[in-house]
């Protein structure tokens, strides 16, 4: 299973990624209560009109603004930056959520100082364009006019995902665990932030976040997820422990005391009757990885997908039978699933082409997801944010001498980490495997390369989840992984 390099990406996704007819849904956003409201009257023009920066105006006596198509556009580019970001040159498959990034964003301009954020609300807003706004006070009401927006817009999204996507689940959970020597208060403005995105306030215990994870998201895991603060070797304790240099107990205590952001979140889809093939994998046995148990190659194991004719799959092919586009259709008509595959420089024009109708697929399973990724790096790097990952970035959420980390190592921890998992209800059963019949290579959509997944909303015209899939299960071999030299021989696709 190889990997092939993209050799360009459009803007945004393109057009003609858009779900089949679907009917919108009202959901009754959560109420207003900001701490905005209490503050100062925001600066207006000459005909009394609040200015914002959102890409609209306002009466002071109106609902809040809605996100403009701009800004939603940018987001997405956010998210697939990120995406891009994560996926590169990490040894497990990448799981992100969008919902999930987006509050993690808005969540720390809340909370923090609005001169430490500009660069974060920059890019978050508009990208590489200069905000409107000219003095301490008004920049303020915009730091709050655009985590209230976003905050309304994120609330009803995640209502809507949870209520209109049935049968489908989705769960999601935030917490911002404290190292319990280095408790503190918080101002109410903080508080407010702590409410608005549905963030839990908790003391760190390994025990109790393996426990939240699996009774929040409703699944299994063999550990904790997440990497905590760095601070004594395993096996140590306070009278044993070799006594450190002091910079090494500083550095440590430093990050120590500013918290941990856990964002975790899971999403189970579901198919229509008799798509996928429950009681069978299949194997091509010229299609193989090196398993990292045996250090063998083993045959990758696929889903075998089956539509009738009044519901196909859509396929947009590329040059060869190693690349394209598939879409699988689910159970609930607002959502799609992408399966992006081979190098993508035919999507940008090819995809608006006339696709095919494809009654047959064979794509590779994945695996569950066990560990979080680091989120704190990619906002590191991809946005003018240098000042949210130094010595009291992160505000009150930590005392003024808190250190929050963009990465590991050195004796620190990442300081925003999320959890992220994608399922299939009712998979197929990995027991019982068989041959995929060489009668079917040539009409079936035949998966081979690494490849992206993508649960994307129509209505919103963004992913709710892009999962990077490069480390399929392996036939024999639970947690098995490609050879890191056949890896190297192609970078991974991506949709960018």
């Amino acid at each position: 299973m190889s990997n092939t390099e993209a050799k360009s990406k459009p803007k945004s996704t393109p057009t003609s990624l858009q779900g089949r007819t679907s009917t919108d849904r009202q959901v009754t956003s959560k109420a207003k209560e900001k701490v905005g409201g209490l503050e100062d009257a925001p600066p207006t023009n000459e005909s009394g009109t609040v200015v914002g920066p959102l890409g609209s105006s306002y009466s002071n006596h109106a609902a809040p603004q809605q996100i403009s198509a701009q800004v939603i556009e940018n987001w997405r580019e956010i998210i697939y930056r990120i995406f891009e970001y994560c996926s590169e040159n990490s040894k497990v498959d990448i799981v992100i959520c969008s919902p999930q990034i987006l509050s993690t964003i808005a969540f720390l301009m809340q909370v923090g100082e609005p001169e430490v954020m500009h660069g974060l609300i920059k890019g978050f807003m508009h990208g590489k364009k200069e905000l409107p706004v000219t003095s301490p006070e008004a920049f303020r009401h915009t730091k709050d006019q655009i985590t209230d927006a976003t905050y309304e817009f994120l609330s009803k999204w995640q209502s809507e995902i949870q209520n209109s996507v049935r049968p489908d689940t989705f769960f999601y959970a935030r917490r911002c665990i404290v190292h319990n020597q280095f408790c503190k208060s918080y101002t109410y403005h903080t508080y407010t932030g702590f409410d608005s995105f549905e963030v839990e306030l908790k003391i760190a215990k390994e025990d109790d976040i393996v426990d939240w994870v699996k009774q929040v998201l409703k699944v299994t895991i063999p550990g904790n997820p997440f990497r905590l603060w760095s601070g004594l070797e395993p096996g140590e304790s306070e009278m044993t422990a070799p006594r450190k240099p002091d910079d090494v107990v500083d550095t440590t205590n430093a990050n120590q005391k500013c918290p941990i952001l856990l964002w975790a979140s899971s999403y189970n889809f579901s198919l229509p009757a008799n798509i996928v093939e429950n009681d069978t994998m299949y194997f091509d046995p010229t299609i193989t990885a090196i398993s990292d148990v045996t250090q063998k190659p083993l045959p990758i194991l696929h889903m075998r997908f089956k539509t009738q004719p009044q519901n196909p799959m859509r396929f947009w092919p590329g040059d060869s039978s190693t690349e394209g586009v598939l879409d699988i259709p689910l159970v609930n008509k607002r959502l799609n699933i992408f399966i992006i595959f081979g190098p993508l420089s035919f999507l940008k024009e090819q995809i608006r082409c006339e696709h095919n109708e494809r009654l047959l697929a064979y794509v590779p399973m994945w695996k569950q997801n066990e560990k979080a990724i680091n989120i704190a790096k990619p906002i590191m790097n991809l946005f003018e944010s240098n000042s949210v990952f130094s010595v009291g970035g992160f505000g009150d959420l930590g005392p003024a001498d808190a250190e929050p980390s963009y990465q590991k190592g050195n004796r620190k921890t990442p300081n925003i980490q999320h959890f992220d998992g994608v399922n299939l209800m009712n998979p197929p059963d990995t027991k019982n495997t068989s041959k995929i019949p060489s009668s079917h290579k040539e009409s079936a959509v035949v998966v081979t390369t690494p490849y992206i997944l993508l649960i994307w909303d129509a209505q919103k015209a963004m992913p709710i989840y892009s999962c990077s899939i490069n480390y399929p299960l392996l036939d024999g071999d639970v947690g098995g992984q490609r050879n890191e030299i056949e890896k190297a021989k192609r970078k991974r696709c991506t949709v960018m």
